[in-house]
């Protein structure tokens, strides 16, 4: 993430299967986007003090593939 730049990307993986995530992050918390590479859409919001938690849900227009995620900061060790 880069809050500065308002940007979100990231890979969601499950077993063989990945998905190439990027959005871009609103005002208010949400965000949303296209990945252009992969074509997965993805949306979602930003939770909690100081927006430490994070979820939302991916899908591909054309195929059948989608979920969900979720992620919250860890404290530095």
């Amino acid at each position: 993430m880069d809050f500065d730049a308002k940007k979100l990307s990231g890979t969601v993986t499950a077993g063989k299967h990945r998905a190439e995530l990027s959005a871009n992050i609103e005002a208010n918390g949400r965000f949303s986007g296209t990945d252009n590479k992969s074509g997965f859409v993805t949306k979602g919001a930003f939770y909690g003090d100081k927006a430490a938690e994070m979820a939302g849900t991916f899908h591909h227009p054309t195929d059948v593939k989608g979920g969900a995620f979720g992620a919250a900061k860890q404290p530095k060790q």
